[in-house]
């Protein structure tokens, strides 16, 4: 006895009629004769008798339909679940990530190779952008999960630390405080600056600590590309501020890079999705591999807000 046997049963049974029933089921009406036939053989019992023209189930009939019609919906129930399993795997290879400007070129990028190359059916879509339009991208669903930079609404986000490096100050090698090893955030009192406009959260971050000490940077040129600064500076237009790491990556032959000694002058990138988010199946792997390989000490942490 098998589901194919007790499908057609059923359906002959709904029908009262062998020809319809093959009919419904696209088959022969030999084809779904030979089959009852050798299901009652299994069974040593006749399922159906004869009474005039009306086609009417044995005692055994009736036993089995009732039971049949149970297996069957026990066998649509777990068809339904697998299906629906099989589907949600395929349909969510694709992971939806934004990455702020910076992330990329600093951990970013290796992180997404990484996992391309260890879950080849990934396929993950990567949008940079400004840090504070990543958070929005995040905010809004239109991606998973991001690499931004702190701060952070705690009450939107879940985040895990994943990188820091300091703020720097990078100056024209001809610049008199190009000998300097470290400077504090309060020589930019007198000192203006080209940084990255308000789209970033660098101009957040520095312009916070300087107005803890007292007073607001000066800023002599804003701009959205980090480059731009690193390129302005090379050609002796003014000093700028940008990150330690990003600084020595984007190395300018005329630049001395000059790190804050300040505690708050630290950019801080983190792994971020939206608080209370469902992340698809593949977006959980592609999270629990970037803390792994981020928090290799940690690698059972998950996204909080107090790192």
């Amino acid at each position: 006895m098998d589901i194919r046997q007790l499908l057609y049963f059923t359906e002959i049974c709904r029908h009262r009629s062998f020809s319809k029933a093959a009919d419904r089921l696209y088959i022969s009406q030999q084809g779904i004769s030979m089959a009852i036939s050798r299901l009652e053989s299994e069974l040593s019992c006749k399922l159906f008798r004869r009474e005039g023209k009306d086609l009417c189930l044995t005692e055994q009939g009736e036993f089995l339909l009732n039971r049949a019609e149970e297996i069957l919906e026990q066998f649509r129930i777990c068809e339904e679940y697998f299906n629906k399993e099989r589907d949600a795997r395929h349909m969510t290879k694709t992971i939806s990530i934004t990455v702020a400007y910076g992330a990329v070129a600093e951990f970013a990028g290796e992180l997404v190779f990484g996992f391309g190359q260890k879950y080849p059916d990934a396929e993950p879509t990567v949008r940079e952008c400004c840090d504070r339009e990543c958070d929005e991208y995040v905010r809004n669903g239109a991606a998973e999960l991001g690499f931004s930079a702190a701060p952070f609404d705690t009450k939107e986000f879940e985040t895990v630390e994943l990188f820091k490096s300091r703020f720097c100050l990078m100056v024209h090698k001809t610049h008199p405080l190009a000998r300097e090893e470290s400077v504090s955030a309060g020589i930019l009192l007198d000192l203006p600056v080209i940084m990255p406009d308000e789209r970033c959260k660098t101009h957040l971050v520095v312009t916070e600590c300087c107005r803890r000490i007292g007073f607001l940077p000066t800023v002599q040129f804003k701009t959205g590309e980090t480059i731009t600064v690193h390129r302005l500076v090379n050609a002796n237009k003014g000093v700028g501020i940008s990150v330690e790491s990003a600084a020595k990556d984007l190395a300018q032959p005329n630049v001395r890079v000059i790190p804050f000694e300040d505690p708050q002058m630290i950019w801080s990138a983190h792994l971020i999705k939206k608080r209370g988010a469902t992340l698809s199946p593949i977006a959980k792997t592609f999270e629990r591999y970037v803390i792994k390989q981020m928090c290799p000490s940690s690698e059972e942490k998950s996204p909080n807000t107090s790192i």
